[in-house]
C-alpha cells in the first residue's frame, strides 16, 4: 500500500531507483560474506593449539631465586618433588636448580644488590643509620638499617646494610667494632654519617661515649641497663681525642673505632615513659595500685585464656565477634589495644568473663579503665604514628610537635583516680624531654634550637604546632638558619672560582638584593598553606639552603629502630 502511494507521488521511476540501490547493498553484503576471510569454519575451543611460554633456564634460576628471596623460603625447597613438578609442568624443557646452584646464585644476586647499594650511597649527601640487636632461640643477631631522602621528591629510601649473629656478650666494644665494620663495608664515614640511632641500652650508651664524635644535639635522657630498668647517665657525651687511638687503649682492636654522634630511638624512650616512669605511680598511690592491678589482673587472665585455650578463644569469637589482643612484653602499644579492645566491648565482656568462669568487671573497673585510657592515649597515638613507615611523623622534625602534643594533652585530663599516673607522667616527660621543652630558650640554647628548626622546616609541621607566643621566635630562627647556609655557600662558591683580586673578599653590589629576595621566599614558603613534601620543590631561591635544612634535620635520624 505505502509503495503504490509513493508510486504514485513521486513516479515509477524513483521506485526502480530505489529497487536497484537495494539489490546493489544485498550484492555487496554477499561478497564480504563470501571472502576466504570469513567464509572459514570457527575454531572449536578443543582445536585451539596448546600456548607454551618460553622461559629460559636463566631466566627460571632468576624467578626462583627470587621467590625464595621475597617469600624467606628455605633453600631446600628446589629439592622438594612437587616444587619440581611444579616447574617442569609449567616448561618441562627447564631444568630445576639444586640447593648449590641457588646458594651461588643467590651470593652473586648479593653482590650485585651490595655493588648497587653502595653506588646509590655514594650519591648521598646526608644520611643515617641505625643499629638493634635483639634474641631469638637463644642467639643474638645485630641489625644495621641505612636511611636517606631522594633529592627530586623528598621521599624517604631505606636499605639494609647487615643482619648478623652477634656472639658473646653485648659489650660497647664489640657494638662499636661492628658498627664501624657495617659503615666501612659501604664506604660511609662521619662526613656523611649524621646520626646513629639506637635503643636506650647502657651498652649502646657506652659505645658511643667512648668512640663516637662529639653532637650538637647531646643525649640528656636516662639509659636502659641491661635488665630492662632505666638508670641514669651522670656523664655528657665527649669528643673522642685523638690521644686514645694511639697507645693508651684497653685493646689495640679499638684502635680503629670512631662512631659518627648518637641519637637515643624517640619511639623505645616513649615506651620507657609510659612502662619505667609510669610504673612509679604505683609505688606512691595505694588505692592507684589497687585498682590498676585489679583491672590489669582480669585484662590478663582473659586474654591469656584466649590465646592458650581453643574453646575459650571461641567463646570470645561467639559472644564478640572478634579476639582480643594479647599484649606483647616489647611494645607497649599492644598492652593498650588490648585494654582498649576490651572497654569498648564492655558492653558484652562480662557474658565472656562468666562462659570462662573468670571474675567479671565492675562498672568502677570501667570507669578507672576509661579514664586510664584517656591518659595513655596520647602516647598510644603517638608511638602509633612514629612507628609509621610514611607518616609525616617518622621524621626528626616530628619530635618536638609530638612532645608537645602529648604535653598538652595530659595538662587537659580531667582525673578521679588516674591524678598520681599522670604527675608521674609529668615528671617523666620532664626528666627525658624537659631540656628541650623550653621554648623561651630556643634562641639561646643550640639543642632546642636544633630541634626547633628541624620542625618549622618541616613542610607538614612549619610554626603551626608552636602557641603563638614563640612562633615569632621560631621564624626568625629558621630565616637565620638559612641566611647562614646561604652564606657559607656562597663564601665556598667563591673561594673555588678566585682570583687574585679577590683576596679581600668584595661584596658585590647586589648581594643586599638577593638576601632580600631570599627572605621573602622563605617567608612565603613560611605561609604557604600547602604541607606536603612537594612543596618545597616551588622555592628554588634557597635550594641548597634547603637540601642542607631538610637533608640534616628532617632525615638526621629515622626516629624508630
Amino acid at each position: 500500500m505505502c509503495t503504490i502511494w509513493f508510486q504514485r507521488i513521486h513516479g515509477k521511476k524513483v521506485i526502480d531507483l530505489m529497487r536497484e540501490q537495494k539489490k546493489a547493498v544485498k550484492r555487496k553484503a554477499s561478497d564480504v560474506l563470501d571472502s576466504p576471510r570469513l567464509s572459514a569454519k570457527q575454531t572449536r575451543i578443543d582445536e585451539v593449539p596448546e600456548i607454551r611460554w618460553h622461559v629460559t633456564s636463566k631466566k627460571a634460576e632468576q624467578l626462583i631465586a627470587e621467590f625464595v628471596v621475597r617469600d624467606m623460603q628455605p633453600l631446600s625447597i628446589v629439592e622438594g618433588q612437587g616444587f619440581r613438578d611444579m616447574i617442569e609442568g609449567i616448561n618441562p624443557k627447564v631444568k630445576v636448580i639444586c640447593t648449590e646452584t641457588l646458594k651461588n646464585k643467590l651470593k652473586s644476586m648479593f653482590d650485585a644488590m651490595a655493588c648497587n647499594l653502595k653506588k646509590a650511597l655514594h650519591d648521598c649527601q646526608f644520611l643515617c643509620t641505625t643499629a638493634n640487636i635483639w634474641t631469638h632461640h637463644a642467639r643474638s643477631y645485630i641489625g644495621v638499617t641505612c636511611h636517606w631522602l631522594s633529592k627530586s621528591d623528598y621521599s624517604r629510601n631505606s636499605a639494609a646494610l647487615a643482619f648478623r649473629r652477634f656472639r658473646g656478650t653485648h659489650s660497647y666494644d664489640k657494638i662499636g667494632s661492628t658498627l664501624i665494620s657495617s659503615h666501612t663495608e659501604f664506604d660511609l664515614d662521619c662526613s656523611k654519617l649524621l646520626h646513629v640511632v639506637t635503643d636506650n641500652g647502657s651498652n649502646f650508651v657506652k659505645a658511643f661515649k667512648e668512640f663516637a664524635a662529639e653532637s650538637s644535639i647531646l643525649e640528656s635522657e636516662p639509659s636502659e641497663n641491661k635488665d630492662g630498668n632505666a638508670c641514669d647517665i651522670e656523664d655528657e657525651i665527649s669528643h673522642l681525642q685523638i690521644s686514645k687511638f694511639f697507645g693508651h687503649t684497653e685493646s689495640e682492636e679499638f684502635s680503629g673505632i670512631y662512631l659518627p654522634p648518637h641519637l637515643p630511638c624517640f619511639s623505645h624512650t616513649l615506651n620507657l615513659l609510659v612502662s619505667a616512669d609510669a610504673n612509679k605511680a604505683l609505688a606512691n598511690d595505694a588505692s592507684f595500685k589497687r585498682m590498676y592491678r585489679s583491672i590489669a589482673g582480669k585484662c590478663s587472665s582473659l586474654s591469656n585464656a584466649a590465646h592458650q585455650s581453643s574453646k575459650a578463644a571461641e567463646a570470645v569469637l561467639d559472644i564478640l565477634g572478634r579476639t582480643i589482643p594479647k599484649p606483647n612484653s616489647t611494645r607497649w602499644n599492644s598492652e593498650f589495644d588490648s585494654y582498649s579492645t576490651i572497654y569498648n566491648m564492655k558492653d558484652k565482656i562480662n557474658n565472656v568473663m562468666e562462659r570462662l568462669q573468670l571474675p567479671k568487671f565492675s562498672n568502677q573497673d570501667f570507669t578507672f579503665l576509661g579514664e586510664w585510657l584517656e591518659v595513655m592515649k596520647p602516647i598510644a597515638q603517638a608511638l602509633d604514628k612514629l612507628q609509621g613507615e610514611n607518616t609525616p611523623e617518622a621524621y626528626f622534625g616530628s619530635i618536638l610537635p609530638t612532645l608537645h602534643a602529648i604535653q598538652r594533652r595530659l595538662s587537659s585530663v580531667s582525673s578521679t583516680y588516674t591524678a598520681s599516673l599522670i604527675t608521674a607522667l609529668q615528671s617523666g616527660m620532664q626528666k627525658r624531654f624537659g631540656d628541650i621543652l623550653k621554648f623561651e630558650d630556643m634562641g639561646v640554647n643550640l639543642k632546642i634550637k636544633a630541634f626547633v628548626i628541624a620542625s618549622v622546616s618541616h613542610p607538614y609541621f612549619k610554626v603551626r604546632w608552636l602557641p603563638l607566643m614563640h612562633r615569632r621566635m621560631a621564624e626568625e630562627l629558621f630565616v637565620g638558619e638559612i641566611m647562614r647556609l646561604n652564606e657559607t655557600n656562597s663564601h665556598t662558591a667563591n673561594l673555588a672560582t678566585a682570583s687574585s683580586g679577590d683576596f679581600y673578599g668584595f661584596y658585590e653590589p647586589d648581594s643586599e638584593s638577593d638576601d632580600c629576595s631570599l627572605k621573602v621566599e622563605v617567608v612565603h614558603y613560611l605561609n604557604d598553606s600547602s604541607h606536603d613534601m612537594n612543596q618545597l620543590n616551588r622555592y628554588i631561591l634557597f635550594r641548597f639552603d634547603k637540601e642542607c635544612l631538610m637533608f640534616k634535620n628532617l632525615q638526621l635520624c629515622h626516629i624508630k629502630l
